[in-house]
C-alpha cells in the first residue's frame, strides 16, 4: 500500500509540475502572440495610412497633370468656337497656393519665368515680396540646375537629386546611403527591409536605423513612379500662336512673325524634339535634355534660307489646328538649408515637359511640403487606433514600437508610430503571472494537503486494521476464557466428579457468572456495531440512577469478590430523571470491569462506587487503586479498540471497547466522561449524565 501510494504521488507530481512548466511557458505565448498582433495592428495602420495619403497625392497629381498649360500664364486666349479672342485672367491668379502645389512657373527656352500672379513686364520691384522672392529663388535655384551649373542626375528610385559642390556632395551620399540601406525602390509596401551593418562614415541617421532595423518598415507610396501616359492635344493655331506669343516683354507678335523666330531659335539652341516620354527610370528628365542644352549664339540666318523660312511659315500657316505634347510631372530637387528641421528640408519641384509643335516650354510648381507633411499628420490622426501615438521626424525614433518609412519619390517621411503605454502588455502579462502563481500554488498546495490526508488516512486505516486484528484476537480470548470454564465446570458435573453440594453450588455459581460475562462481552460488541452503524436504540424512562447503580454493583459484587477486590458504594440522594437503565448499567459495569483488569497488582484492592448529583448532571464515579493512566493516554482510552500498553507484552484481557462504549453512552445522555488520576495513586473515571 505504501509504495502503491509512492507511486502514485511521483504520478501528480510530475503531472503538476508538468502543467505547472505547460502555464508557464502558455503565458510567453500569449505575450509573444499580443506583441505580435499589436505590430501587426501598427503595420496595419501604416499601410492605411500610406494608402489615405498615396489617394490624396494621386489625385492631386492627375487634376495637376490635367491641368491646361494656359493656365501657367499670367493670361491666356481660351479657346472660343464663335472665335473670341480676349485675353483671360489665369485661374491660378489668385493665390500662390493651391493645395499641394506652391508658385506655378513656366520657363521657355530662353530662361525667361512666367507665372500667373504678375504680368512678365512688370518690374521686379513692384511685385509682392513672396512672390520677388520666390522668383529669385526660381532663378538661384532651377534655372542655374537647369543651366548646368550644378550637376543634376536621377538617383535609383527616378529622383532627380541636384549636386552640391564637393563639401554639400558628400553629405547628399550620406541622405542617399540611408535611403538605399532602408531600400525605398522596393514596391511592395510591407515587406521587412534589413538594413546592413554600420559603416565608418554612415551619419547619425544610418545608424539609428540600423538599431531599429527590426521595427523599420519602407512603405512606397509611388503616385509618381506609376506610368503616366503623356497628353496629346490639339488647339486652334491662332490662338496656339497667340497663347505661345506671350513674352517676357508681355508682347502678342504675329503668328508669321512667331513661326519665322521659333524656328531659328530652336535650330541654334539644338534642343531635340524627338524625346520619348519621361520615364522616372530615365538617366536624365525631358526638362534638362531640353533646357540644359549648351547655348550657342545666335548666328545670322544665311539668305539661302531665307527661301525655305518663308516656305516653312506659309506651311504652317496652311494648317488650322496645332497638335500640344504635355509629359507627364517628374521631380527636381534643389538643395536648400542642410541645416534645416523640416520634414523635408530641400526644395521639391514638380516639373513637365510642353511642347507646342517646335516650341518647347517646361512648366511646374514647388510641392507644398508643409501642407503634405500636414496632410500625413492628418491621415494619421484619422486612422491611429487606440493606445497609439505619431511623430514624423526625418530619423526613425529607438523607443518607436513602429517605424514606417514613407518614400515618396522625391524624397521620404519618417513616420515613427509610438505606444502610449510602451509596457501595457508586459503589466497584462505579469498580472496573469501572478494569477497563474497564485492559481498553481493554491493546486500544490491542495494537491500536498490531499496527499498528506491521503497519507494519514492509509496510516488510520492501517493502524485501524491493526487493532481491529488485536480486537478479534482480544475477543477469541475473552470467549476462550469463560467458555474454557464453563466447559470444565460442566464436564465435571456431568461425569459426577464434584460429590460436596457446596462445592457443586459454587461450580454452578461460577458457571453462571462466567455466562454473565460472555453476555457482558457479546452485548459490547452489539451495542457498538449498533452504534457505528446510527441503529441503536435507547429507551429512556425516569427512575432512580441509585438503584441501578445498586443492582449492578450486587450482582457484580460475587465477580469482583472473586478477584480479590472489594466493592464499595457511596450512593447520595439524587432526584428521578429520564435515563436508559441498560445502558447506565453497561457504563458501570464496563468501569468496573476496566478497574479489575488495570488494577490487580495494586495493594488497595478497593473499587468506590460513588453517586451524587451536580447542578444539572448525575455524576457516577468509579476509582480504584492501580498505576492510573498516563496523561499522554488519557484521551486515547476512550478510542475504539484501544488498549493501553504494548500487544505484545499486556497482561490486562479485554477487547479495547469498554471505555469506548462508555462515552458514547454518556453522550447519548448530553453528558461526558472525564478520567482523573487519584492519590496517591490510581484512577477515577466521572460520567456526567444530563437530568
Amino acid at each position: 500500500m505504501i509504495r502503491r501510494f509512492c507511486i502514485i504521488c511521483c504520478v501528480i507530481g510530475a503531472a503538476l509540475l508538468m502543467l505547472s512548466i505547460l502555464g508557464f511557458y502558455s503565458l510567453k505565448t500569449h505575450e509573444r502572440g499580443l506583441r505580435a498582433e499589436r505590430m501587426g495592428q501598427f503595420v496595419a495602420v501604416a499601410e492605411q495610412i500610406r494608402l489615405d495619403v498615396k489617394s490624396r497625392l494621386d489625385e492631386f497629381l492627375q487634376a495637376e497633370q490635367r491641368r491646361p498649360y494656359t493656365d501657367y500664364l499670367y493670361a491666356y486666349v481660351p479657346d472660343s468656337p464663335d472665335g473670341d479672342s480676349t485675353l483671360v485672367r489665369s485661374p491660378l491668379a489668385d493665390s500662390m497656393t493651391h493645395g499641394l502645389a506652391y508658385g506655378h512657373f513656366q520657363i521657355d527656352p530662353q530662361g525667361n519665368i512666367v507665372t500667373p500672379y504678375a504680368p512678365a513686364s512688370a518690374d521686379s520691384s513692384q511685385l509682392p515680396p513672396e512672390l520677388a522672392a520666390y522668383l529669385q529663388t526660381l532663378r538661384t535655384g532651377v534655372l542655374d540646375s537647369l543651366r548646368g551649373q550644378r550637376a543634376l542626375r536621377l538617383d535609383r528610385f527616378g529622383t532627380p537629386a541636384v549636386m552640391r559642390s564637393p563639401a554639400m556632395a558628400l553629405e547628399t551620399e550620406k541622405k542617399e546611403d540611408v535611403l538605399r540601406r532602408t531600400d525605398t525602390a522596393e514596391p511592395i509596401a510591407d515587406r521587412q527591409t534589413a538594413l546592413p551593418e554600420k559603416s565608418q562614415v554612415a551619419s547619425e541617421e544610418s545608424q539609428a536605423a540600423q538599431r531599429i532595423a527590426g521595427n523599420t518598415q519602407t512603405y512606397s507610396i509611388d503616385s509618381l513612379q506609376q506610368a503616366q501616359r503623356p497628353q496629346t492635344l490639339q488647339q486652334a493655331r491662332e490662338t496656339a500662336t497667340r497663347n505661345v506669343g506671350m513674352t517676357a516683354a508681355g508682347s502678342e507678335l504675329p503668328a508669321a512673325v512667331k513661326v519665322a523666330q521659333e524656328v531659328p531659335a530652336q535650330a541654334n539652341m539644338e534642343i531635340p524634339t524627338d524625346l520619348p516620354p519621361p520615364t522616372v527610370q530615365q538617366e536624365r528628365i525631358a526638362a534638362p535634355r531640353i533646357m540644359a542644352a549648351r547655348r550657342r549664339g545666335l548666328a545670322q540666318q544665311p539668305a539661302s534660307d531665307e527661301a525655305n523660312t518663308v516656305s516653312a511659315v506659309s506651311k504652317a500657316q496652311a494648317e488650322p489646328m496645332v497638335q500640344i505634347r504635355i509629359e507627364p510631372f517628374v521631380p527636381l530637387i534643389v538643395p536648400a538649408d542642410k541645416n534645416s528641421d523640416s520634414v523635408f528640408p530641400d526644395a521639391v519641384f514638380l516639373v513637365r515637359h510642353v511642347q507646342i509643335e517646335n516650341i518647347h516650354l517646361l512648366q511646374g510648381f514647388r510641392l507644398n511640403t508643409d501642407e503634405l507633411v500636414r496632410q500625413v499628420q492628418q491621415s494619421a490622426r484619422k486612422l491611429l487606433r487606440e493606445g497609439m501615438a505619431f511623430e514624423l521626424s526625418r530619423t526613425p525614433r529607438p523607443d518607436a514600437a513602429h517605424t514606417a518609412i514613407l518614400d515618396f519619390g522625391f524624397g521620404y517621411v519618417t513616420l515613427n508610430l509610438l505606444e502610449m503605454e510602451p509596457g501595457w502588455i508586459t503589466d497584462q502579462s505579469s498580472r496573469l503571472q501572478t494569477w497563474l502563481v497564485w492559481i498553481l500554488a493554491v493546486v500544490w498546495l491542495a494537491v500536498i494537503l490531499a496527499m498528506v490526508g491521503l497519507w494519514r488516512n492509509l496510516r488510520e486505516q492501517a493502524h485501524l486494521a491493526r487493532k481491529k486484528d488485536d480486537f478479534i484476537s482480544a475477543v477469541s480470548h475473552e470467549l476462550r476464557t469463560p467458555l474454557t470454564s464453563i466447559r470444565m465446570y460442566t464436564e465435571m458435573l456431568e461425569k459426577d466428579w464434584v460429590k460436596q453440594e457446596s462445592r457443586k453450588r459454587e461450580y454452578y455459581g461460577t458457571m453462571r457468572q462466567e455466562s454473565e460475562r460472555l453476555s457482558r462481552l457479546i452485548e459490547n460488541v452489539l451495542d457498538f456495531s449498533r452504534l457505528q452503524r446510527g441503529k441503536k436504540q435507547f429507551d429512556f424512562a425516569i427512575g432512580s440512577i441509585n438503584d441501578c447503580v445498586r443492582d449492578v454493583v450486587e450482582m457484580m459484587r460475587p465477580y469482583v469478590e472473586r478477584n480479590g477486590f472489594v466493592l464499595v458504594t457511596e450512593l447520595r440522594d439524587i432526584e428521578p430523571f429520564a435515563f436508559d437503565r441498560d445502558a447506565v448499567m453497561q457504563i458501570v459495569i464496563n468501569l468496573i470491569d476496566n478497574a479489575l483488569k488495570y488494577a490487580k497488582d495494586a495493594q488497595d484492592k478497593q473499587i468506590i462506587v460513588r453517586c451524587r448529583s451536580q447542578k444539572h448532571s448525575a455524576v457516577i464515579e468509579v476509582e480504584d487503586h492501580g498505576p492510573g493512566i498516563p496523561k499522554s493516554q488519557q484521551k486515547r482510552i476512550f478510542e475504539a479498540f484501544y488498549r493501553c500498553g504494548d500487544e505484545a507484552t499486556r497482561q490486562a484481557n479485554g477487547t479495547g471497547l469498554g471505555l469506548a462504549l462508555v462515552k458514547r453512552f454518556a453522550q447519548a445522555h448530553r453528558g461526558l466522561v472525564e478520567v482523573l488520576n487519584a492519590k496517591p495513586s490510581g484512577v477515577i473515571f466521572r460520567v456526567h449524565l444530563a437530568r
